[in-house]
């Protein structure tokens, strides 16, 4: 019987109190639960009414099955933006969600809902979340610095158990590879900026622990044809190479 702000009515436990819950949630703004009319109307007393519907159970916070309604939501107005705040929250939150939590968790799990940074072709990866993808899809965002330039990363934390991201470079070492050959075609190559050095730098030092998954490197014909080993400049003094460049000459 409580009218909302979506236009609709909902039992108390659907409905939320606008002055306690996230209204920038499409789930919340729209069972916000709306008294102007039936206070004027019926001439009650809006603390009244308040405090009777806190006491029969009116929600302050989104429980687990709100969550999953507005993953849904999200996914279907593909809000990005929307989507890094439900992360967030949830983050914040979880603990503390009222709900079933384990059937949540496994609904969320192959849903497209989550922030993801979309690889591109360029010198530095990128800084802003971009498409929402699934869990499946994405590698961590630790991961996301060895992996930029050729596949999707997670484009913040989650520390939800039960959901995680489905990808690693442990797993799949031949994302490195993949990653080393998209920084040494970009233009320019095989003189490049220091910037993508570091970050062919950093790619090689995660392969390393990881050859013995791969065939040799020397042979591998990904790289073979390329160049895509950092080294310093002949015609660059070593010592300012070594500054710019730092660690490129472990290599």
């Amino acid at each position: 019987w409580v009218p909302t702000e979506g236009g609709n009515r909902h039992t108390i436990r659907n409905s939320f109190d606008p002055s306690k819950s996230a209204r920038h949630f499409r789930v919340v703004s729209d069972g916000q639960a709306k008294l102007s009319l039936a206070v004027q109307s019926l001439g009650l007393e809006e603390g009244a009414i308040w405090k009777v519907l806190h006491a029969c159970g009116i929600k302050s916070d989104l429980a687990w099955e709100d969550v999953v309604q507005e993953a849904s939501s999200v996914i279907t107005d593909n809000n990005v933006e929307r989507a890094s705040l439900l992360l967030s929250h949830l983050n914040a939150r979880h603990a503390s969600l009222l709900g079933c939590r384990q059937s949540a968790v496994e609904r969320l799990q192959p849903l497209a809902w989550l922030p993801a940074m979309q690889p591109g072709q360029t010198e530095s990866p990128p800084t802003q979340a971009s498409r929402l993808l699934a869990l499946k899809d994405l590698f961590p965002p630790n991961a996301s610095r060895l992996v930029w330039a050729v596949a999707p990363s997670l484009a913040q934390e989650i520390v939800v158990d039960g959901l995680r991201p489905g990808r690693s470079v442990e797993e799949e070492p031949e994302i490195l590879v993949e990653q080393v050959h998209a920084l040494s075609s970009l233009p320019g190559a095989p003189h490049v900026s220091a910037n993508v050095l570091e970050h062919l730098t950093s790619a090689f030092k995660a392969l390393l622990p990881l050859l013995s998954k791969l065939p040799s490197l020397q042979e591998h014909p990904r790289l073979s044809s390329i160049a895509c080993v950092p080294c310093l400049p002949k015609d660059v003094p070593a010592d300012a190479a070594i500054e710019t460049i730092k660690e490129a000459v472990l290599f």
